[in-house]
């Protein structure tokens, strides 16, 4: 008879922590829905990188200037930072430009 009584009060106990345990989950999965479609509008929305203009400075009569930069691959470029070059060479208005690479990397298509 004890035992029973002590096997009875386990299982109460047992199904006390499961109905915890179901509303903690249903608490959580509410929380998780909320906080997805928070961060599908995110995705959703179009960001769009502020840029400040570099300032221009006075060029000095018979003053040049160039510019000089590396393999720009398009697929992989980080458009904020590629904006930041842009209008730093909008500020500067480079005489000549050299680029030393390659402006398209086609992902091995041609390779």
């Amino acid at each position: 008879m004890l035992k029973s009584a002590a096997s009875a009060l386990q299982v109460d106990d047992l199904e006390r922590k499961v109905r915890t345990l179901r509303a903690e989950l249903a608490a959580k999965n509410k929380t998780f829905s909320i906080v997805l479609t928070q961060l599908e509008k995110a995705r959703a929305t179009p960001r769009k990188p502020k840029i400040e203009p570099a300032k221009r400075h006075k060029r000095l009569k018979g003053d040049r200037v160039e510019v000089i930069t590396g393999d720009w691959h398009g697929h992989k470029l980080d458009p904020a930072a590629f904006g930041a070059f842009l209008a730093d060479l909008k500020a500067l208005l480079p005489d000549r430009l050299f680029l030393g690479g390659d402006i398209i990397d086609c992902g091995g298509f041609l390779a």
